[in-house]
């Protein structure tokens, strides 16, 4: 280990250890701290894991990560005017599997700003944690790129109202580095921010927003039980109020809650911007109803004209309806898509929509559906003709991939793989007949 960078690992520790660690000569204890880098702990049992006194020791860490412990504070920082002004220069949290963590700053101290070189924040698995960062904290994150939580289920607000502030004063976050943000199985989210405010995150080009059904991502909500009798009444304002926010967006993934709100803000306002660099797009349809075919949205899929890869999640049976929102896409991505039985074209005719988006595929990924029990039937238009690799996994009713007659036209296929699929006997079978027939079309190796 080099004398110029120190990353240490503590694992099953308590107060006694960091307390005994700091009591003995605190000259060695200043250069030994002064020159960590990385601190990783694990199976601690601190309350407050770290104190401002030792915060200030640690002037060169720049990398924290806490897991599976019993940590209620992760930098409890009092107000002590002795104690000089300081600046951290820790560039990236991770906290993971922290049941009794409640804050991760102490509540009401000015000297939260000292945290503003962060740049990646990952978050998961606090069910205990019900906001993330105080407001005088988030409004100095200029340098954030990455913010991840997930699986944080009492987690209510990612922005705390601090105390002082008022209801009718405006707050304005600006974010000029942040390029991901993934929100993910927070069933208790409701709002970025509890009071009025406005979000700019000028370079963000990735957003994630899944299992999040309280949240107001793209629309106003007025909280429930308030404004009755007369009350005042605050309007929860949704987390991107200006779709300016996402116009550089190249990977987008939302539930169908908000798949439709979005939709209908393309098709209700003037949206010049459009979404011209979007790439992925992953639509999750959990919350639809089992006998609902749900549409795929149009008025925003016409938005991303240079889209190459969907994915659609959870659902019971898509339905394309117009040829124009195909757009440029080659990959495909069915994920738990359980009312199919094997890829069909319910038209009779030849340039069909759906046959006319599978013959531009070139990658067709299949996960967990599972009724399917063969890719194409031999009876349907679907023609994937320029498709070059095929991956199938845990489709538990899969026989085989395709028939003889279905596999001629598939001249372009260079890769198939199949994992987890229990009842497959063939790849391939020939109409007609009981033995399968061994032949590979094209240049497909398995």
């Amino acid at each position: 280990m080099s004398d110029d960078k120190l990353t240490l690992i503590f694992q099953e520790f308590s107060d006694d250890l960091l307390n005994n660690a700091v009591v003995y000569d605190h000259d060695v204890e200043a250069i030994w701290l002064g020159k960590m880098e990385i601190l990783k702990l694990g199976k601690c049992n601190l309350q407050h894991l770290i104190p401002f006194s030792i915060l200030l020791l640690l002037k060169n860490l720049k990398e924290l990560e806490v897991r599976d412990s019993a940590t209620e504070v992760i930098f409890y920082i009092k107000e002590d005017t002795l104690i000089r002004e300081s600046t951290s220069q820790l560039k990236k949290l991770t906290l993971q599997g922290l049941p009794r963590l409640r804050d991760v700053w102490e509540k009401n101290s000015h000297r939260h700003r000292m945290f503003g070189n962060l740049q990646e924040v990952f978050i998961s698995d606090c069910k205990n944690l019900r906001t993330l960062f105080p407001a005088s904290l988030a409004k100095n994150l200029q340098k954030l790129e990455k913010l991840e939580i997930k699986s944080c289920h009492k987690l209510q607000e990612i922005v705390e109202q601090e105390e002082g502030t008022t209801a009718n004063e405006q707050e304005k976050f600006v974010f000029p580095r942040l390029v991901k943000l993934n929100l993910c199985h927070l069933t208790k989210l409701t709002c970025f921010y509890p009071q009025t405010f406005t979000l700019e995150c000028p370079i963000l080009n990735s957003l994630y927003v899944s299992y999040c059904h309280k949240l107001e991502l793209f629309q106003s909500a007025r909280p429930t039980g308030e404004g009755e009798g007369g009350g005042t009444s605050i309007i929860r304002r949704p987390v991107i109020s200006n779709l300016k926010v996402i116009s550089n967006l190249k990977e987008l993934c939302l539930d169908w809650k908000h798949i439709l709100v979005l939709s209908f803000r393309f098709e209700s306002e003037q949206f010049k911007d459009g979404l011209k660099d979007l790439k992925h797009i992953s639509l999750s349809f959990f919350d639809t109803d089992e006998n609902e075919k749900p549409m795929l949205p149009i008025e925003m899929l016409q938005k991303a004209p240079n889209l190459t890869e969907m994915s659609m999640d959870y659902c019971g049976n898509p339905k394309i309806v117009e040829k124009d929102v195909l757009g440029t896409s080659s990959i495909l991505t069915l994920n738990d898509v359980w009312k199919h039985q094997f890829i069909e074209d319910e038209s009779e005719e030849d340039d069909s929509l759906l046959n006319e988006f599978c013959r531009k595929i070139l990658k067709l990924e299949v996960l967990q559906c599972p009724f399917l029990t063969t890719l194409v039937h031999s009876t349907s238009m679907v023609s994937f003709f320029c498709l070059k690799e095929v991956s199938i996994s845990n489709c538990l009713k899969l026989e085989y991939l395709f028939t003889s007659s279905v596999a001629k036209i598939l001249m372009n296929l260079e890769k198939i793989t199949v994992k987890g699929c229990e009842s497959v006997k063939e790849i391939l079978v020939k109409e007609g007949e009981t033995t399968p027939e061994v032949c590979i079309y094209g240049t497909a190796a398995i």
